[in-house]
């Protein structure tokens, strides 16, 4: 096992376990914030389209394991995510993107909560309809926004020298 695979490691195990242990208990009403959309973000940004997609089917396969909802619907979230956010950065859109992150965050978040129940109600499963959506969305983008930053920057640490792959070949200065 390589040393970027164990910081990657590192750093999921964190996150997975901040979502676990703080985020789930912090509550705005109902709603919680909900950290796993960042991950597919931040590895579609810095991998580009194809890592971003895998990166997130892979986290969000982890995520799955402790949620309720239908196994697997997190992951294709997150593999969606990945895959869009990537395909943006592979066009070009990474070089300046840094103080765009929050921006592309919330509205990244706000796209996987949105896609989440409708992808449910394609599986069958309409629970999720009952879910305060707007609340949700509002939560769930703001605190996504304003975590962005970190996430991006330690995917980028565990990245290492070589990074991931075809995005941010530019420097930027973020």
């Amino acid at each position: 096992m390589s040393a970027r695979s164990v910081r990657v490691a590192l750093v999921i195990s964190l996150l997975l376990g901040l979502q676990l242990v703080l985020l789930n208990q912090l509550s705005i009403g109902t709603v919680h914030p909900d950290l796993v959309w960042t991950l597919p973000l931040a590895a579609g940004l810095l991998g580009g389209a194809r890592f971003g997609a895998l990166f997130g089917f892979g986290v969000g396969l982890l995520f799955d394991l402790t949620l309720p909802t239908p196994f697997g619907l997190t992951a294709l979230v997150c593999c969606l995510v990945g895959a869009l956010i990537g395909n943006l950065a592979e066009r070009g859109m990474d070089a300046q993107v840094g103080p765009m992150i929050p921006v592309f965050a919330a509205l990244s978040s706000a796209g996987a909560v949105l896609a989440f129940p409708v992808l449910a109600i394609v599986i069958g499963n309409r629970d999720l309809m009952r879910a305060p959506l707007l609340a949700i969305i509002a939560v769930v983008a703001l605190t996504n926004a304003l975590l962005a930053v970190p996430v991006v920057g330690m995917l980028r640490w565990a990245g290492g020298r070589e990074g991931f792959g075809t995005s941010l070949k530019a420097q930027p200065t973020w």
